[in-house]
């Protein structure tokens, strides 16, 4: 039987772990990034196809295989991205492919075209995803774009010249489809509708502007006046003891004469200072002397509050009267003759 010495099996045993622990780290760590390496998501781009004739339009695919629980931000692919060799037709299309447990399938596809000829290759395309704490940007494998254009048999083409329009007749089958067409659309009526709308306001209009231009009759300032005096007398004021209002209304009617006419704003002044204004007026003595005696009595019944008699208040309404009747401006019609001589 060997005897082995027990310090001897120690010592051998701390080199062997000491040895062989850097190769378990080893293992450990790429075990790890096995790991981390199945979860990156598996990014793919591709064309639907890799040869087209120029102007046909194909589809530039990005396809992502990812967690559910990944984030993923797909890149925006321009036509400058291609130097403007490929051209990108309106927004892409995002589509779910397919869903299996966890693993979902996401495809992004771009409308495109080109118009020149050749072979244009695409570098890699990046995006970033997040993964938990793990933020990262992964990248598609290069690829190729080969656009083809017509082949042209120069030695047997003959350029043809433009052909002349072709001019069919317009029959009532057309017409009456036209009708029909636009009896049938919404938009007829509404059209139809604010036409109407426009031709009435445009009678409306027209007979409104005929009205306004009919010149407008303007009642001489001796007729307003009678007319409002034989309402005031009508009234009966003094007579049922409003005898400030009656002279207010009295004088009122003749101040308003006085600015009709002669042109005096009698509304804004007072009682002398009518008196200063009319005295270059053509108003006879006697005529100015009952407008004297009509305002003064007024402002003192008025301010003074002074009584006065039934004779006064009569007497007050005829002065008003015949002052109006004596200083009427009246228009002596021209007779033929005189009209005559004055043209000669």
């Amino acid at each position: 039987m060997i005897k082995i010495d027990k310090k001897y099996l120690n010592r051998l045993l701390w080199v062997f772990a000491l040895l062989s622990s850097p190769l378990l780290a080893i293992g450990q760590s790429s075990a790890d990034s096995t790991v981390v390496e199945k979860n990156i998501p598996q990014f793919q781009a591709t064309f639907t196809q890799d040869t087209i004739v120029i102007g046909d339009q194909i589809y530039l695919q990005l396809t992502v295989n990812k967690d559910v629980t990944q984030v993923i931000a797909f890149p925006e692919i321009t036509t400058e991205a291609t130097e403007g060799k490929i051209e990108i037709l309106g927004a892409p299309e995002l589509d779910t492919l397919s869903v299996d447990g966890r693993k979902i399938s996401i495809q992004l596809r771009y409308k495109v075209t080109s118009f020149d000829a050749g072979l244009y290759n695409l570098d890699t395309i990046p995006m970033m995803y997040i993964d938990k704490n793990i933020q990262d940007t992964i990248y598609s494998d290069p690829i190729s774009l080969y656009v083809t254009t017509y082949a042209i048999d120069t030695t047997t083409y003959v350029m043809a010249d433009i052909k002349p329009r072709l001019d069919e007749p317009f029959t009532f089958a057309e017409l009456l489809d036209m009708i029909m067409a636009l009896l049938s659309s919404p938009y007829t009526y509404m059209v139809l509708l604010v036409l109407l709308i426009l031709v009435l306001a445009l009678i409306y209009l027209r007979r409104r502007k005929t009205i306004s231009s009919k010149p407008k009759i303007v009642e001489p300032a001796h007729i307003i006046a009678i007319r409002k005096l034989v309402d005031i007398d009508n009234s009966k004021l003094w007579q049922n003891g409003m005898v400030k209002q009656y002279y207010t209304e009295l004088t009122d009617v003749i101040r308003v004469y006085l600015h009709g006419r002669y042109g005096v704003n009698a509304m804004e002044m007072t009682s002398l200072e009518i008196f200063d204004a009319l005295r270059e007026e053509d108003i006879t003595a006697k005529d100015f002397e009952k407008l004297k005696q009509l305002l003064i009595l007024s402002d003192y019944v008025k301010f003074a509050k002074i009584s006065t008699t039934e004779q006064e208040n009569t007497d007050s309404y005829n002065q008003a009267y015949y002052f109006v009747e004596e200083t009427k401006l009246t228009i002596i019609p021209k007779d033929n003759n005189q009209e005559k001589e004055e043209t000669k």
